[in-house]
């Protein structure tokens, strides 16, 4: 949809954004005391081998506190490091965010979704935790037919040109579905006890981008076992996918989380991916994103 105007080879998230809605939109990140089935026994126990959902908690966001008052305090600390941004997205982070009860997760949805200054939804979750009536009522929520009414007046900032028309007004809700792929391959999935396929992956990617929503993928490079050419050898499966953002984290090993392994060095690996994927000829035109984050601090479930 948009070129690369940042002089990066990737378009980063606020930069997309921007240029999509004329202003900046800030994530707030929330956790609405979800679980993940690799957790509870449904599909295994004891999770990912490298997951510490304690090391991205910002101390506005803690299990129990309300969403509501989450965001408001979320939004009094972004405004510290970005008092221009007016609008944000609430960024279901911790664990998996589909899963639960359809109607739960249409009460946890739209009570973010009524606070004045929230624009709209990212929720981070498994593949393996969705279906079609969740991501029916998820397309329903972006075109506008669930919340009837609801409405948020932009407000267009000085920055790049604008690369195509910018709204007023949004009439229905940002939504977006982040899922925590991690690797192309099933080896490596079944050797950090991931509890999912690649197949599965693309079937849930593949289902939610069908029905119009932004779908965004994460993915770790340098997990155990995984060479220079296995980790290139991603990058026509991830191209392949019809993703509107991806997300690479280098991996941090957690003390106590897996056992000590050498890693390849994953920063050249990591601009090869981008200049591949770059050139690409996938239609959806991804926008690339990489913060360097590390594996542990990784958002989507």
């Amino acid at each position: 949809m948009f070129g690369f105007s940042e002089g990066k080879r990737y378009n980063s998230f606020v930069g997309y954004y921007r240029r999509r809605y004329g202003e900046r939109l800030q994530k707030l990140v929330l956790d609405a005391g979800f679980s993940c089935p690799n957790r509870d026994g449904t599909v295994g126990r004891g999770g990912c081998t490298y997951c510490d959902n304690a090391a991205f908690h910002p101390g506005y966001s803690t299990p129990g506190k309300p969403l509501l008052t989450q965001i408001d305090e979320g939004i009094e600390f972004q405004k510290v490091r970005y008092p221009r941004a007016r609008h944000y997205l609430a960024y279901f982070q911790a664990y998996s965010n589909t899963y639960g009860p359809l109607d739960r997760l249409k009460a946890l949805y739209e009570e973010v979704l009524s606070h004045p200054e929230v624009v709209g939804i990212v929720i981070g979750t498994r593949p393996d935790c969705v279906d079609e009536k969740k991501l029916d009522y998820l397309a329903g929520l972006a075109s506008g037919r669930v919340l009837s009414g609801w409405q948020r007046s932009l407000r267009r900032a000085p920055g790049p040109t604008v690369q195509a028309p910018v709204p007023d007004t949004l009439t229905a809700p940002i939504v977006v579905v982040e899922y925590g792929i991690e690797s192309c391959h099933d080896s490596t999935l079944r050797h950090i006890n991931r509890g999912h396929s690649f197949e599965c992956a693309r079937k849930a990617v593949e289902m939610t981008a069908e029905r119009g929503i932004d779908t965004g993928a994460h993915f770790i490079l340098g997990l155990p076992g995984e060479t220079r050419e296995m980790l290139l050898d991603q990058c026509g499966l991830i191209s392949s996918l019809p993703l509107r953002s991806v997300k690479f984290h280098q991996l941090q090993i957690v003390r106590g989380n897996m056992p000590p392994t050498p890693q390849p060095s994953t920063v050249p690996v990591l601009m090869n991916i981008l200049t591949l994927s770059s050139t690409s000829s996938n239609a959806c035109a991804p926008t690339f994103t990489s913060n360097g984050s590390p594996a542990r601090s990784r958002p989507a479930s």
